[in-house]
Parts: C-alpha cells; sequence; structure tokens
C-alpha cells in the first residue's frame, strides 16, 4: 500500500475545492451532515460557507495498530443536531469513501432514520478511492490506487498528553519564528509550490528585516545561511531582538524544482526564458510612475511624514496590480509569482536577497546610494555601488526612486 501525506494547506484547499464543486453543480440544499470524525472539519467548513444548519452523525469502524483496522461499523443512538428538524435536502460529507460501506451504510441509516424530513440527499467527499462500492456525487480527488491518507491531524492519534507537554516546553526566553506558508503555484502534476518565511518578533518596536535566498533555484548556499540564521535567533532571547526579522530560505521553489539530469538549473523561468531576477514590479513605472506629480502635492511635508506617504502611496497601487492579478482573464506565471514574493517584503525596512556562485567566486555585497553604512556592517573585503538601472532585480523594486 502506497502513502499520501497531506499537510494542513493542501487539507482546507480540498475542502474549498469540494465546495465550489457541490456549488458548480447548481444544486441547492439546506442541511449537511457529517460523518464524525473524518467529516466533522469538512462539515464544519462547508456550514460556514453554505450558512446551513450542521447535524453530527458519530460513526466508527477503524481501530487496532495505527487505526488501519477495519472492524465493525458503529453509529450513534441519534444525530447531534441543534434544530428542531432534519432537512429536506440533505448534503452529507465525511472525508473519504474507502471501501464504500461506511458512506453507504449511513445514508441507509439516515433514510431509515428520518426518511419521513428527507426529498433529496447527496454525498460529498474529499478523496474517492477507485476501490469504493459506492460513487459519491462530488468529490475533490479521485484516487486510482488505493494509498493510505495520512491526514494532517493523524499524528494526535500517535501522540499522548505527556509527548504534547514535552513538545511544548522551551527553554525561558528562548524565541521561536511564527511560521507562515503561501501557495504559491499549482502544477500540472497537482503538486502545490509554497513560500514559506519565518517571523521573528523582538520585545521592542524597531526596524522590519527580509531576508531571502535561492533565487535563483541553483544557489543553495544562501539556504544554509538563512537556516543558520534561524538557528541563530532561535537561540537568543526576545530582548536581544529590537524590530522584527522575515526569513525566506527557499523563495523560489519553481526555480529549485528545476533540474536536467543531475545538475541544478533555475536560473531561468522555463514558461518564458526570463531571469528570475530581472522580473519584479517596477513601481516607477505604470500605475504609481507619476513621482514628480506626488513630490508636487507633498512637498511641504517633513522628510518623516513624506516617507510614510508614499510607502502608502506605493502600497495601494501594489494593491491595485494583485487585484488586476486575481480578477484577471490570466497572467504569466513570472507575474502571479513576483507579486506573490515582493508581498513579503514590501512594508519592510531593509532587504537582503542572497545569491552565490561557485568556491571560486567573490564574496561581496551589492549597495544603493547612502547605504555606505549598512553595506560596511557586513565586514567584505568588497562592496560595489548600485547605481545604475539593471532591469527589474529584486533589490532594485526595493530600492528605486
Amino acid at each position: 500500500m502506497t502513502d499520501l501525506h497531506v499537510s494542513w494547506t493542501d487539507y482546507h484547499h480540498l475542502i474549498e475545492t469540494l465546495a465550489l464543486k457541490v456549488h458548480a453543480s447548481g444544486w441547492e440544499f439546506n442541511q449537511i451532515v457529517c460523518l464524525a470524525k473524518g467529516g466533522l472539519r469538512v462539515g464544519d467548513i462547508l456550514c460556514r460557507l453554505y450558512d446551513v444548519p450542521l447535524a453530527v452523525l458519530s460513526t466508527a469502524s477503524y481501530g487496532g495498530k495505527d487505526n488501519r483496522k477495519r472492524g465493525q461499523l458503529i453509529f450513534s443512538r441519534d444525530l447531534s443536531m441543534t434544530t428542531p428538524n432534519l432537512g429536506s435536502r440533505v448534503l452529507v460529507v465525511d472525508d473519504l469513501v474507502d471501501s464504500g460501506v461506511s458512506l453507504e451504510r449511513s445514508l441507509a441509516w439516515l433514510h431509515h432514520k428520518y426518511g419521513f424530513y428527507i426529498e433529496d440527499m447527496r454525498s460529498a467527499v474529499i478523496w474517492y478511492k477507485s476501490c469504493s462500492a459506492i460513487a459519491p456525487d462530488y468529490y475533490s480527488q479521485f484516487l486510482a490506487d488505493d494509498p493510505w491518507i495520512h491526514q494532517p491531524f493523524e499524528k494526535y492519534e500517535q501522540m499522548s498528553l505527556e509527548d504534547l507537554a514535552a513538545a511544548h516546553r522551551t527553554p525561558s526566553g528562548v524565541m521561536q519564528p511564527h511560521t507562515q506558508t503561501y501557495p504559491l503555484l499549482t502544477l500540472a502534476s497537482g503538486d502545490v509550490l509554497k513560500l514559506q518565511m519565518y517571523r521573528f518578533q523582538g520585545q521592542q518596536p524597531g526596524l522590519t528585516v527580509y531576508c531571502q535566498a535561492n533565487l535563483h533555484g541553483a544557489e543553495f548556499a544562501g539556504n544554509g545561511v538563512v537556516q543558520k540564521l534561524i538557528e541563530f535567533f532561535q537561540a537568543c532571547e526576545p530582548h536581544h531582538l529590537v524590530g522584527e526579522v522575515r526569513l525566506v530560505p527557499v523563495c523560489n521553489p519553481l526555480g529549485v524544482s528545476q533540474r536536467s539530469h543531475h545538475f541544478a538549473s533555475g536560473r531561468y523561468n522555463p514558461y518564458d526564458g526570463r531571469d528570475w531576477n530581472r522580473i519584479f514590479w517596477d513601481y516607477s513605472e505604470g500605475a504609481a510612475a507619476d513621482i514628480a506629480a506626488f513630490a508636487q502635492v507633498h512637498r511641504d511635508l517633513d522628510l518623516a511624514t513624506l516617507t510614510q506617504h508614499f510607502r502608502t502611496h506605493l502600497l495601494a497601487a501594489f494593491q491595485r496590480e494583485l487585484e488586476r492579478l486575481d480578477n484577471g482573464p490570466g497572467a504569466p506565471v513570472h507575474e502571479r509569482y513576483r507579486c506573490r514574493l515582493q508581498a513579503l517584503a514590501l512594508d519592510a525596512d531593509i532587504l537582503l536577497d542572497l545569491h552565490s556562485s561557485s568556491d571560486r567566486g567573490l564574496v561581496y555585497v551589492y549597495y544603493f546610494q547612502n547605504r555606505e553604512d549598512r553595506a560596511a556592517a557586513f565586514g567584505l573585503d568588497f562592496a560595489l555601488l548600485s547605481d545604475r538601472h539593471d532591469g527589474n532585480a529584486c533589490d532594485e523594486a526595493f530600492i528605486k526612486p
């Protein structure tokens, strides 16, 4: 038996897909019945989206080691619900149909107990296995084989409260990052590429520093640097940090996935041949381009207020760009990617974009006008002043005008 591992992000995405498939069918219902425990989360999300009452039918059939042994199917005595009666058009939801026995007998149980209320009843599941004896009316994913599905909450079935307490024990005062995952692209295979960011927040407010690595997909040294930074901050106490640090170890999962035999290429977008570091949204072009007009209107402001107003102006222009991508008929891969990545750092005060070459390359830092002091803080032998436009590179997108 093969294994299918499902993350929380994938799990919620599949439930949302299921909700949209039911909606697209045009069928209207006024009641959801979820089969617990597997269907609880499915029913909870769907009843919130559709704003219809939820009833719970508790069932049990799996047990033994790792809950993999199918036994006798047991039903609760009655439904758990808050309405006086069951609705007349019922959507029955569960996480999957495996053999199909649980769903088939659950539908029969509902007809037997509540048939005088029910005019129409349909079923919806996340996973529909080909070995099932019954086909659900709606499903998110069809599985031609029969994998064992490892759902994201499975770990709690093997965990004791003592294990949980031990996992939550950390040395006093040690910082732990707030980890955020952002879906980026869905490949033709169905695999979802994501960006993951680790945020360390100090006790005192201050500057926000954003650091990313491996924009070109094959420059893996930066991944190691960011990992070391994560370990460094985890060993610090919160009062050691002023402000916020955001770390993205792999900022281009699509580029990292590009391989030719044993060689990781990753420098160019395979869809259009663009250099991954020459695609970024430049606010000196397009909707935010009239910088002279902005300066004229705000010329009497002090520098701090002017800076804040200009940031607000840029964020508004960027938001319009995001809305264009989200609401339009389609967009190139590089446009969707750049906006998802730039959104993580658009409000940062300092941007560090880590690149690497061979072990024979020089170690240097690019810096921009009036940033000499920050370049010197790296303690490197070489620092290059970037004073000319080089084609919508990531760092340039954050420094102009």
